[in-house]
């Protein structure tokens, strides 16, 4: 049975590095994943590049990093659930849609520079955004700053208010741009006392 090393991330932060005897990488990613460990990196202990995990149109887990974009379809889309602009540079080569979310990779500093590794990289961006308040805003924004060709991801669903009125429904398929100050808009009043909590 072949060892595979792994390098992961425990709940703080802390990265480790094991070796582990599995019959693939993704049983390999498995274990380590067992233990309450984020993967971050899979190499045979050879030295040779782990086989890539299977391919699908989107996925929350990402390939292990250091796999090869496939050349052919599916493209793979990853990385909504990453928090660092080093979790994107380790997962790049396996994947052809950089999905960051600007809520989860710790604002829109971390944003510009994991689209700015994406562009480096020859990944796409198309960025994780089912959101109706400041994520989405800031998503559009960035979007709109960063890339002429991306989609902002829209989340349909009709709550029982909007915290930004109609800013951020579509009409024909297009979502303008706030030009406000900020995020370009303010939330209602009137749905925060609403929907206060106490």
């Amino acid at each position: 049975m072949p060892t595979f090393t792994v390098e992961a991330m425990d709940a703080k932060g802390k990265r480790i590095r094991t070796d582990i005897e599995a019959g693939s990488a993704n049983d390999a990613i498995a274990k380590v994943k067992s233990k309450g460990y984020k993967p971050m990196n899979v190499k045979e202990k050879a030295g040779h590049a782990a086989e890539p995990a299977p391919t699908a149109a989107a996925t929350a887990t990402p390939p292990p990093p250091g796999t090869q974009r496939a050349a052919a379809p599916p493209p793979i889309a990853a990385g909504e659930n990453c928090c660092f602009v080093s979790q994107f540079a380790a997962l790049l080569d396996g994947i052809q849609y950089a999905q960051p979310s600007v809520t989860k990779v710790g604002g829109v500093t971390e944003f510009v520079k994991v689209a700015a590794l994406v562009r480096e990289r020859g990944a796409k961006l198309a960025p994780h955004s089912p959101y109706f308040g400041p994520g989405a805003l800031a998503t559009l924004h960035l979007l709109a700053a960063l890339t002429d060709s991306a989609r902002f991801e829209y989340f349909y669903l009709w709550p029982d208010a909007w915290l930004y009125g109609e800013r951020l429904a579509p009409r024909g398929g297009e979502l303008p741009v706030p030009s406000a100050p900020g995020l370009g808009a303010d939330p209602d009043p009137e749905v925060l006392r609403r929907f206060r909590a106490d």
